[in-house]
Formats: structure tokens, sequence, C-alpha cells
């Protein structure tokens, strides 16, 4: 499913100074994309106005899958320390009434797929920041998400511990359409292809 912003402007008032200009953006199915700008530049302002969350000024934002197929990643992982890795993975299956033994064994499948499957049965609050935020990427997967979002995930990481996350969202949400803010040009690297915002107009960087 794709993600589509199209002639999107947006302002937090009305006389306020336009803090998007006119984007044009599709990512596809199967691509992944960098949204790189310095800070203050509208990077988190466009990702809420993909994600739904905020409604663009002008313009229009075509998501093709229900809010259950879109995914949301934040900095700061939301996790639940003191409950193990595959604990932290199974809710969301079991909310959505999967039973309990179905949602373990979907939450080790999906951790084995982003390297730790020796860690299900560790509590969070011992993994280290990677280990968290990778599962935080297995918690994405087992929703099956058709669009992933994803806010500077890798950003309080030091770069070896960044890389080796990127690489693994991508490679366990690689049917998905992936769009990833970072300030990191190395991050930016990894992706299929990286768009920037200069003064609210995106500009697609080229190949």
């Amino acid at each position: 499913m794709s993600l589509v912003l199209a002639d999107v402007w947006f302002r937090y008032s009305d006389a306020g100074p336009d803090i998007l200009r006119g984007v044009n953006l599709r990512v596809a199915p199967g691509q992944s994309c960098a949204l790189m700008a310095p800070s203050g530049e509208g990077k988190s302002t466009l990702l809420s106005i993909a994600a739904g969350m905020l409604r663009p000024t002008s313009g229009h934002v075509s998501v093709d899958a229900d809010a259950k197929g879109i995914t949301w990643m934040f900095q700061g992982p939301a996790v639940l320390p003191r409950r193990t890795a595959q604990d932290n993975v199974a809710l969301p299956l079991i909310a959505s009434n999967e039973s309990r033994e179905d949602a373990r064994r979907i939450a080790r499948a999906a951790l084995d797929l982003v390297g730790l499957s020796g860690y299900a049965e560790s509590q969070v609050r011992h993994l280290s920041g990677g280990q968290v935020q990778r599962v935080a990427i297995a918690r994405a997967l087992v929703a099956r998400p058709a669009v992933v979002l994803a806010d500077e995930p890798t950003a309080s990481l030091d770069y070896d511990t960044a890389h080796a996350v990127s690489t693994a969202l991508l490679s366990a949400m690689s049917g998905a359409a992936v769009l990833v803010a970072t300030h990191d040009i190395r991050i930016a690297s990894l992706m299929d292809r990286t768009v920037r915002l200069d003064h609210g107009v995106l500009v697609e960087d080229a190949s």
C-alpha cells in the first residue's frame, strides 16, 4: 500500500508561517525513504500529517490502508520494562483477540527476525538500547503494517547500534512503505531514496 502526499501545505495558525509548502511525496510498497532536515524544519509535522494526526492546511494525503495498517515508531519506544520481550511483542496480538498461545508463538517468530530469539524471556529493562528498539520493531512487525512511519528511531543510539537497528527495521518491514525521519546521512544511505525539507519545500536527492 502506498503513502501519498499531494500538494500538502501546513501552518499552525492563519497568521503563522508555512511549515510545509506544496509537499508532494509518494512512498511505494516495499520502498524505504529517508526524510532529512535540520531540527525545526518540519520533519515531525510531515510525519504527523502522513499518520493522520494533523490535518493539512491544504492538499491531500492518501494512505491505501486502514488505520491498523499504519505503524508509528518514536525515538523512545513505549515498552513495558518489567515485562519480557516476548510479552511486549505479544500484547497487541492479545489485544486483537489472538489466543495467548498463538500470540506468544508469533511474537517469538518476530523476535527471531530481528535477531532477538535468545532474549524472548528477558525483561526489557535488562536489555540494551538497541535491543529495546528491536523489540519495538518486532512489535510493529506482528501488526503487519502497510505503512511504517519512524521519527528519529535511532537518534539516541551509537552508530553501530543504529545501523543494526535500521537494518533490522528495513529487513522486517520489507513489504511496507517505510518513511524514516533521520539526521544521520549514514542511516539515510541504507534507504532506497532520500528526500529533504528545505524551508518547507520537499526536495528529492539525486540518486
